[in-house]
């Protein structure tokens, strides 16, 4: 009895409200706004929402789970259609709705909600059990959405069910032109053309931390993800369902004119070895953590590794948690104060890799070689203008990256930044080296495809850029209105078809002292800086006061291309071109739609620059920042900041004498002087070799051969300016020995008396050295006799014999009728290079007794 009461009042309640409150009637409570939302409990009070138009600008929640099953054919009311759109938001509160059923074979966007429209829409928090919807061959058909046109849809799944459909059929939605967020889809679908597991075609939207895991078929456009992923990004997504069709099927994407990101399916489940877009592995590596590192800079991802796929964190299923690791980079924190640090080319792989740390601080600790990257493998920094771009800071830190490659033609917005943005982004003291850049589409530099941000400093040295589409630069591919550019140069060589420049191929922006020296070449508007200098904002915009203009620049490299080409700026959209030049010799143009062309010596004199304001170092008319320098005759301006890498200069080979057996060595003198720097700067001198002070410092200086022996010997020199060492220069020092030993000779006895014909050994004594030979050879070369041996009174023969030992006998013996006999001994020294001193001792027999 006292339960029938209650019913009775709630009922009688119920009745007042609805007379009472008819807005309210509709619903179980609330005023639809935002903090007062329409509380939905029932089904009727869901299918309510679609019957009453006026009120889709309002705001939902949903109080409890609702079971549709009751809806069948077209009963169930469609909130949103392209007439009167839904803009207003639905809660789905974590509840879900079962059995949402739609048939029919003539009406487009279908799904629960038809046509969402509005940058403040919003369906979040909801699940879909086991839809069924079927559209026949109707267009822009998905579970919760036909077409997303603006609005967000985030934290909301499709489990099971089906969506069948003709073009745009999608397991969430049908056309997604907005946001998609942390949601998935189960349910199977089937269509004609563009049909994806969760979204059929991504016209220009964005779909972040989703996956599907539905089978999907189709005849074109096909993917387990998404079907036509059409200037869309997709980012941080996965799918394993199967997908098969006709033509431009893919495991993750079946077409894709948009950007995919650190995105995967799976190979074997999918069925599918291609896709336009993402990477595809083994079910093994899709359940594995290390494969989805990058998704972690935010708590959105789980994994039960080995056992499952990633899996939404509010879906609160077993796994770990995916993150970040912490040894990403160098050290550091990112900071202003304290920046990641890269030392190697794989910390700097890793800044594009983890979107989460492209607002952060980085700062280059050395010279990096990314000659391992190429086509593109490399992740270049901001992949997105509006929604991944860089905008932190990044100091080269005075040094270099070397071989920067990419090469693709599906990919726009191509550098080393992809996309920088925002008044505080900023890359400074940066140089690329060598870099060669291919793209197909447009947006193409080698240090940034789209600058919004700052770029100081920076300077591209030789390769080349190019692109066969619009907006290639050397430097920069498109500049734009908030970009800045000052202190740069480039001497890359770049070709384009249309605004294609030496140093920007379109600004938007500010160009403040820089130049370029590269070759370009393209179709049109063409120019040695700049390919065009114009305003191109929104629609009814009005250029910046401080934009689009180019100041105090300069271009010397060949220009060529078909229509509006010109040495300094192809076209300039009546903006502002002040105080710039171009050389008409080296660029082979005469005309330029701003600037001053000029013949090479007039470009190599400082005056030219001066008396356009420039601020050169010795001068303050212009200034006292001391922007620029000049080496007149021999060069153009050069900004202040280049560090011009010095010359060694060892001067001419040499020759010295061999000293190597004395106590000094072989002597050599070295002399630098010859070396310079274009900069002036003030130079340290290191030599190194085989010599005993190695290394040695001075410009001039002498030193001794560790051998010093007869041969060549290379010394080096390597000079420094503070900043840089030159490449080494040798010297060959050649060794040679021309001075015969030093040889004294002395012999004894050196008088035989008396004649007595008798055989009288003599001893011969020397002394020898040799500054190069420790050991030179003495030889007996002669000896002679003054007088015939056949003179002597003794009438004897044989008056000189040599021993088998060496030793000498002489005769006592002397002509009876003549003067004295003399012998004449004579010895040589030689040493190893043959050089030989003679000596001769005499022993003299005397006529008389003295």
């Amino acid at each position: 009895m006292k339960h029938k009461i209650i019913t009775i009042m709630a009922a009688v309640v119920w009745g007042l409200c609805f007379f009472a409150f008819p807005a309210q009637a509709k619903y179980g409570g609330g005023t639809g706004e935002p903090n007062d939302p329409y509380l939905i409990y029932t089904a009727e009070q869901m299918n309510a929402i679609g019957a009453n138009p006026g009120d889709w600008d309002k705001h939902f929640i949903l109080m409890a789970d609702i079971d549709l099953s009751g809806y069948t054919g077209t009963s169930f009311n469609i909130i949103g259609n392209r007439d009167n759109r839904f803009t207003g938001t639905f809660d789905g509160n974590g509840h879900a709705i079962s059995n949402f059923s739609y048939t029919s074979t003539d009406t487009d966007y279908v799904g629960l909600f038809g046509y969402v429209r509005a940058e403040n829409a919003e369906i979040k928090n909801l699940g879909l059990i086991e839809p069924e919807v079927d559209a026949g061959t109707s267009n822009y058909v998905g579970s919760l959405v036909g077409w997303l046109h603006h609005g967000t849809i985030t934290n909301c799944c499709v489990a099971g069910g089906s969506v069948a459909g003709g073009n745009g059929v999608g397991g969430l939605v049908g056309l997604n032109r907005r946001t998609i967020n942390n949601c998935y889809s189960t349910g199977s679908v089937t269509g004609n053309s563009r049909v994806g597991g969760l979204v059929g075609d991504n016209y220009g939207g964005t779909i972040t931390n989703c996956y599907s895991k539905g089978d999907v078929s189709g005849y074109s456009s096909v993917g387990g993800l998404v079907g036509y992923n059409r200037y869309g990004k997709i980012t941080h997504c996965y799918s394993t369902g199967s997908a098969s069709g006709g033509i431009r099927v893919g495991g993750l994407v079946g077409w894709n004119k948009g950007s995919v990101w650190a995105s995967f399916w799976d190979i074997e489940t999918s069925g599918q070895s291609i896709s336009a877009g993402g990477t595809g592995l083994p079910t093994d590596e899709m359940q594995t953590a290390s494969t989805f590192i990058v998704w972690g800079c935010e708590p959105v991802w789980t994994i039960d590794e080995g056992n499952d796929y990633p899996r939404l964190v509010w879906e609160n299923v077993p796994g770990e948690f995916i993150t970040v690791p912490s040894d990403l980079y160098g050290g550091g924190a990112g900071d202003p104060n304290d920046p990641y640090l890269i030392y190697t080319a794989e910390q700097l792989n890793m800044i594009g890799l983890f979107l989460c740390n492209l607002d952060k601080h980085f700062k280059l600790m050395a010279d990096i070689d990314l000659s391992g990257y190429t086509g593109t493998s490399f992740n270049f920094i901001g992949t997105d203008y509006y929604y991944n771009p860089f905008s932190g800071v990044f100091d080269g830190n005075n040094l270099k990256i070397y071989n920067f490659t990419y090469d693709s033609n599906d990919r726009r917005y191509i550098g080393l930044f992809g996309y920088i943005r925002g008044e505080n982004a900023e890359i400074k003291d940066l140089g690329v080296i060598n870099p060669y850049i291919e793209g197909t589409f447009g947006y193409v530099g080698s240090l940034v495809g789209i600058n919004g941000g700052n770029i100081t400093n920076c300077y591209v040295e030789g390769g080349s850029v190019s692109g066969t589409s619009n907006d290639v630069g050397g430097l920069v591919g498109y500049n734009g209105w908030n970009g800045t550019i000052t202190n740069c140069y480039t001497s890359a060589d770049v070709a384009g078809d249309d605004y294609v420049g030496g140093l920007v191929g379109y600004n938007n922006g500010t160009i403040t002292n820089c130049y370029s020296t590269g070759s370009v070449s393209g179709d049109y508007r063409v120019g040695g800086l700049v390919g065009e200098n114009g305003f191109s904002g929104p629609p009814g915009s009005e250029p910046p006061s401080s934009g689009c203009t180019i100041s105090n620049c300069y271009s010397t490299g060949s220009v060529s291309g078909k229509y509006y080409v010109g040495g300094l700026v192809g076209v300039n959209d009546e903006v502002t071109v002040s105080n710039s030049f171009w050389d008409i010799e080296t660029s082979g143009q005469t005309w330029s739609d701003g600037g001053t062309g000029l013949p090479t010596d007039e470009m190599q004199i400082q005056v030219t620059f001066t008396d356009a304001e420039w601020d050169f170092v010795g001068e303050t008319a212009n200034g006292t920042d001391d922007i620029w320098w000049i080496l007149e005759g021999l060069d153009y301006p050069r900004l202040r900041w280049e560090n011009h890498i010095p010359i060694a200069d060892t001067g001419p080979y040499q020759v010295v004498e061999c000293a190597c057996n004395t106590n000094d060595g072989t002597k050599v003198t070295l002399d630098g002087t010859g070396s310079y720097d274009l900069d002036g700067d003030l130079l340290t001198y290191i030599w190194t070799g085989p010599f005993v002070e190695s290394p040695a410092q001075g410009a001039t200086l002498t030193v001794a051969l560790e051998d010093g022996c007869p041969g060549g010997y290379v010394i080096t020199l390597v000079v420094n300016d503070g900043t840089e060492y030159s490449e080494p220069n040798d010297v060959m020092i050649t060794v040679v020995d021309t001075t015969p030993p030093e040889f004294a000779l002395s012999v004894n006895p050196t008088t035989l008396w008396p004649p007595s014909h008798q055989m009288v050994k003599i001893t011969p004594t020397w002394t020898v050295s040799d500054k190069c030979d420790a050991m030179p050879g003495v030889s007996l070369v002669s000896i002679s006799i003054n007088e015939s041996n056949t003179k002597g009174n003794g009438r004897t023969d044989d008056d000189v014999q040599i021993g088998n030992d060496g030793s000498l006998y002489l005769r006592a013996e002397r002509s009876g009728k003549g003067n004295d006999r003399v012998y004449t001994i004579t010895y040589q020294a030689s040493d190893d290079c043959g050089n030989a001193t003679l000596r001769s001792a005499t022993v003299t027999v005397p006529h008389d007794q003295r």
